[in-house]
């Protein structure tokens, strides 16, 4: 059974107006704040306010709400339902193709799932990428063998065995050779004795014995060059990690002011260091990383001694083509204003004599007797 706070105002009222009584009723009691309880929190939150002309249907479990509407016969809107909170719609692309599916973030078991759902995708795309290698290789494998079984089936079929066998051989007329060989056998083994038919099998016995061994040869020589090259590969990239951290170090890019001289040294650099480093490989001695930067400290010292030594050239012959121009300057300002007088005379002995710094320091001096 429910009760109808509404349908119960609207009943007490009705009856004091019935009974007629003189003195208006007494003002109801405010009415307790209703609170929704909280299954994460002991408290409870209070629920929005709201007016007593609200109904609430207030149930036992067992029937169904009745709302006042019904009861009063009003036409009264039901209540909107609660929009869902904590759900938003997330754009995905799968196997469907692109389309919009909705998560609820308050559903902590749904956010889990799909965490460990997307960690598994992670797994399932390593697993995909090493199929799809594996599969290039059999295919490039099939491709391989499926274009020499067409060129065997070609050859077959406009050739016979005889095409297949010079095929097989690389050579034209190898069939022939083949079955000649086959019939001379055959007429050699029919007018043979025992012993020489023994001696004959013993020899046929011997070449496959021997063409097995070849095989075998073979086989094992392709093993060791292939482990060969994968060590000499192997040791190259171990040398490049410790040979390029040092190059940088003592190259020259970005420190001459001239991109081709620059290059020039690196390549004198790299090419003389790297050839240094030759006789300890032969020695097997290891190429150690102070062993590489040794070597590439020597040579790079070389090559800046070398540097300097034509940078100091050149300022020499840069300083003498001045002194030259300064002598020759000074000997014809000489020229066009000299007057005998014993400075002048000093001046001149001191020009001849080279000594321009003592003229040039003195030339308030020396300098009266150009003018």
């Amino acid at each position: 059974m429910s009760f109808n706070l509404a349908q119960a105002v609207r009943d007490i009222s009705g009856s004091q107006a019935t009974a007629g009584a003189s003195t208006p009723a007494p003002a109801p009691e405010s009415f307790p704040t209703i609170r929704e309880y909280d299954p994460d929190n002991d408290e409870s939150a209070p629920l929005a306010s709201q007016s007593v002309e609200e109904s609430f249907s207030l149930t036992d479990g067992n029937e169904e709400d009745t709302s006042s509407d019904q009861e009063a016969g009003s036409a009264e809107p039901a209540a909107k339902p609660l929009v869902s909170v904590g759900k938003e719609s997330v754009v995905v692309t799968d196997e469907k193709g692109k389309r919009k599916i909705e998560v609820d973030f308050n559903n902590k078991d749904q956010i889990k799932k799909y965490v460990q759902m997307a960690h598994g995708a992670r797994k399932w795309q390593a697993e995909r990428d090493q199929a799809l290698g594996k599969a290039k290789e059999v295919e490039s494998k099939y491709s391989e063998l499926r274009s020499n079984w067409d060129i065997l089936e070609q050859t077959y079929q406009s050739s016979g065995v005889e095409g297949l066998i010079d095929l097989l051989e690389g050579r034209n007329g190898a069939f022939n050779e083949w079955e000649k060989s086959r019939i001379d056998r055959y007429e050699a083994l029919k007018k043979a004795s025992p012993a020489e038919r023994e001696l004959f099998e013993a020899r046929e016995r011997e070449a496959v014995r021997q063409r097995e061994i070849e095989r075998i040869r073979k086989e094992n020589e392709d093993f060791r060059t292939k482990v060969s090259q994968e060590r000499e590969q192997a040791e190259l990239k171990s040398l490049e990690s410790n040979v390029h951290p040092v190059f940088d170090r003592y190259r020259f890019a970005d420190k001459l002011g001239d991109s081709d001289t620059e290059q020039m040294f690196d390549e004198m650099l790299w090419t003389s260091a790297l050839k240094r480093l030759e006789p300890y490989e032969e020695k097997g001695i290891p190429l150690t990383q102070d062993l590489i930067e040794k070597e590439f400290k020597t040579v790079s010292t070389a090559l800046r001694k070398r540097i300097n030594v034509q940078a100091e050239k050149r300022a020499a012959k840069a300083v003498e083509q001045k002194k030259r121009e300064a002598t020759e300057n000074v000997q014809a300002a000489v020229s066009s204003g000299y007057r005998s007088t014993p400075v002048a005379k000093e001046a001149e002995d001191l020009i001849k004599n080279g000594n321009l710094g003592a003229l040039f320091k003195g030339w308030g001096k020396y300098g009266k007797a150009f003018k």
